[in-house]
Order: structure tokens, then C-alpha cells, then sequence
């Protein structure tokens, strides 16, 4: 597991080979030993402006293959179940190469003894389609975002299950929205990652 990088911009919401839409994005940094504070949200109501935090960026730059290929719109104009029972911003996400994506810049002072930040969470509402099942579809790529010349760090797998691409666990069933939360703990011994669908941890 990686360290994430406080004022460096993080490769984020790769999705190598399939659709999927995206509604709310959280990224939260534990500040203190009780305290922690939501440094980073997008709600997509607006493009990629951030409603705190950074504005997410286009990967391959303005004009590039991402940006061509990401739609906003609402839950009703794309004719996707509604989130809680609710019309909702979303954004339609391509299926995308390694040279796609989005970067996220958590703006957010190290933590946990360090320069970086070794403690925080991940909080993705997602809808992936029926058609994406069977393909591994990467959440974050943390520890290489420039030339990402590895594996990311989290993904929603070809089994539907949560975690890394090596551990999946749960299920996150297409054609539904589902709340996935990623929680990162770098200063134990050895490091923690909890993850839940839905509030359900698994």
C-alpha cells in the first residue's frame, strides 16, 4: 500500500475498460487522532469543479480523449436507475486506455507522523453497467500517476468484488448504485485497509 501524496495530483477514476457513472466523489484526511475533515468532494454538477477542495483535472489534458468522452448529466437524461430514490448530477465516465483518466490533488497536509498521507478515506457513489462485469475497473492510481506504468491501488474487479485486483471482496452489483468507502491506515503495524459497499463492510 501506498503513501498518497498531499499537493501532488493523483491519477484517479481509471476505468480501463468500461462505462460506468459517477455521482459523488469524497476524499477525506484524518487531520488528528479523533478528528477528520472532508478535503476533497465533487458533485458533478458543474464539470469537474470540486465543491470543496481542488477542481479535478482531465488526464491527457483539455481537449484530449477523456474529456471527448465524459458526459454530465442527470440520472433521468442518461435513463439510469435514480441514486436513493432521487434524480442526481452524474458524470458518464469512457471506457478509457492507460493514457486516460482524471487527476485528483488532495490539498492536504501529510498526516500520521509524515510528509504524505497516511491515513484517509476513499468514498465513491457508483453505477457500473451489466456490460462491465467480467473486466477489472480501476478506482485510483496512487503510487505511479504520471506515466501509470503499473498497477492501481483499488478497483471494483471482474468478479464485481471490492479491493485490490488480487483480494476482491463483497459484491458491487451492475445496474445499481452502490456507496463504496475506502479507508487507509499506514501508520499501523502492519498497514490497514477497510472497505465497505453500501455501509456493509466486507
Amino acid at each position: 500500500m501506498q503513501q498518497m501524496k498531499p499537493t501532488i495530483p493523483l491519477r484517479s477514476i481509471l476505468i480501463p475498460t468500461t462505462i460506468r457513472f459517477v455521482t459523488f466523489l469524497w476524499l477525506i484526511s484524518c487531520l488528528g487522532s479523533i478528528q477528520a475533515a472532508i478535503v476533497g468532494q465533487w458533485n458533478f454538477t458543474s464539470g469537474l469543479t470540486a465543491s470543496t477542495g481542488v477542481d479535478l483535472e482531465y488526464y491527457d489534458g483539455p481537449g484530449g480523449a477523456t474529456e471527448a468522452g465524459t458526459q454530465f448529466g442527470t440520472t433521468a437524461s442518461f435513463g439510469i436507475a435514480n441514486a436513493g430514490g432521487q434524480v442526481v448530477n452524474v458524470m458518464r465516465v469512457p471506457k478509457t486506455t492507460s493514457t486516460m483518466g482524471y487527476v485528483l490533488n488532495p490539498n492536504a497536509i501529510g498526516n500520521g507522523g509524515g510528509s504524505l498521507l497516511n491515513l484517509y478515506s476513499l468514498v465513491f457513489d457508483v453505477y457500473f453497467p451489466a456490460a462491465s462485469s467480467d473486466r477489472n475497473r480501476c478506482l485510483i492510481q496512487i503510487d505511479e500517476p504520471w506515466g501509470n506504468s503499473n498497477d492501481g491501488e483499488f478497483y471494483v474487479a471482474a468478479n464485481n468484488g471490492l479491493g485490490t485486483a488480487a483480494q476482491p471482496q463483497g459484491t458491487v452489483t451492475p445496474d445499481d448504485w452502490h456507496r463504496l468507502v475506502i479507508t487507509v491506515d499506514l501508520t499501523a503495524s502492519p498497514p490497514t485497509v477497510r472497505k465497505y459497499i453500501n455501509g456493509t463492510k466486507v
